[in-house]
């Protein structure tokens, strides 16, 4: 009787310990599927990326000889054009990390301000990468763009700072938040957010403004529209 008592205790502590393993992996499951995962994109090699460089260069080269017959609305366009359409779609989807320099889309991972600062430089824009993406973006947009097209928002709702980028208009604008910086963009229709997102996909994304996690949690907002700049936009086409 002693041993079949034993036997029977045994029986139900292994049994226990079963729903224990079963319980634990379900959860560890679950945890892994909300996980959020990094958005899966065609990778992009660094011949492609040599390719859409050298377009984008041959796109400024023809910018540049026709620029003293370009109004300024057509000079804006073509700057923006070339950031918004050949270099950051192929900068979608390359991980973010908070120490990332890859200078390669698709390879390694980027930091917010390396993005920024990384995509200027390939688009055309002579400055010092590193130097700059490592300062605040508060400074980098001040080393960047003239005082003028500089505007500060601070503890205001989400609408009210969009409505202020409507009322700029269309454009690229270099945006600084509490501890993140990246791009807006207003195409005359939607504003969007483009940059190396530190939460969720935790990737190089381009989203709309108004649903952003990150730009939406800011309370204090800063911006650069370094398209409006003539300044920039001079030396960008005779680089």
């Amino acid at each position: 009787m002693q041993h079949l008592h034993l036997l029977l205790v045994m029986q139900k502590i292994v049994s226990f310990i079963a729903l224990l393993l079963l319980f634990g992996c379900q959860v560890k499951k679950s945890r892994s599927s909300n996980t959020p995962q990094p958005v899966q994109v065609a990778a992009v090699t660094h011949e492609n990326y040599d390719q859409c460089l050298k377009k984008m260069a041959a796109a400024r080269l023809h910018y540049a000889k026709k620029w003293p017959n370009m109004s300024m609305a057509e000079k804006q366009k073509a700057f923006t054009t070339v950031l918004t359409e050949g270099i950051f779609p192929q900068w979608t989807g390359t991980a973010w990390n908070f120490y990332g320099t890859t200078e390669t889309p698709g390879q390694g991972t980027i930091a917010c301000g390396y993005f920024v600062t990384t995509t200027l430089r390939d688009a055309g824009v002579n400055l010092n990468r590193i130097k700059l993406a490592q300062c605040a973006s508060e400074q980098m947009i001040r080393s960047l763009v003239q005082a003028k097209y500089i505007k500060r928002f601070s503890n205001i709702p989400m609408t009210q700072f969009l409505e202020a980028i409507r009322q700029q208009g269309y454009g690229l604008y270099i945006t600084g938040l509490d501890s993140h910086t990246g791009f807006l963009y207003n195409d005359g229709a939607e504003i969007y957010f483009i940059h190396a997102n530190y939460t969720g996909t935790r990737c190089v994304i381009r989203e709309k403004a108004a649903s952003s996690p990150v730009l939406t949690a800011s309370k204090y907002k800063i911006t650069g529209k370094i398209s409006a700049d003539e300044k920039v936009l001079e030396r960008w086409a005779k680089n």
